[in-house]
């Protein structure tokens, strides 16, 4: 592991939450650069860094990561903990990655927009993200009926995640 100063551009978001949670599971030393939502993530210095303009995104030393996904997948294999070493286990939590970043996190967002930010003025979208929301927490379900967590019984990034 490197011991470069870790440097976290990230908000109040449920992504960036995911990051800052990991760095401290995980112990790493890191700068939070915050407020990005009033427009610093579209300065040309953030844009260099990421031309998507999202948050959050992790700088270590020349290294640069964005999407939550990737960015855990990162410390994860940067600090050598919260991945599995077993290839069926760690495969596992790795389909769970993929699942919230498919699934699980697109579809509670546009609930969160629909039925929240724009007041369900549109009943059937609302509903729509509603279902399928729904659908996806009994998958989690199905998928923690007998296990301490999503992917398993070993804690790794996986309820990082869906947390």
């Amino acid at each position: 592991m490197t011991n470069t100063m870790i440097d976290l551009y990230t908000d109040a978001t449920p992504n960036g939450l995911k990051i800052s949670i990991a760095l401290e599971e995980l112990g790493l030393q890191y700068n939070v650069h915050k407020g990005l939502n009033d427009g610093a993530n579209t300065s040309p210095e953030f844009t260099a860094m990421n031309p998507n303009q999202k948050i959050p995104l992790l700088k270590d030393g020349e290294v640069i990561v964005s999407e939550s996904g990737a960015i855990l997948y990162y410390l994860a294999e940067k600090s050598g903990t919260l991945l599995p070493k077993d290839l069926l286990k760690r495969t596992k939590v790795i389909e769970m990655l993929m699942l919230q970043m498919s699934g699980l996190g697109p579809n509670f967002g546009q609930l969160l927009v629909w039925g929240g930010a724009w007041n369900n003025e549109h009943p059937v979208a609302t509903q729509r993200y509603a279902q399928e929301v729904n659908r996806l927490f009994n998958v989690l379900n199905t998928l923690l009926e007998g296990h301490e967590y999503f992917a398993g019984d070993e804690y790794s990034i996986a309820p990082i995640l869906s947390g």
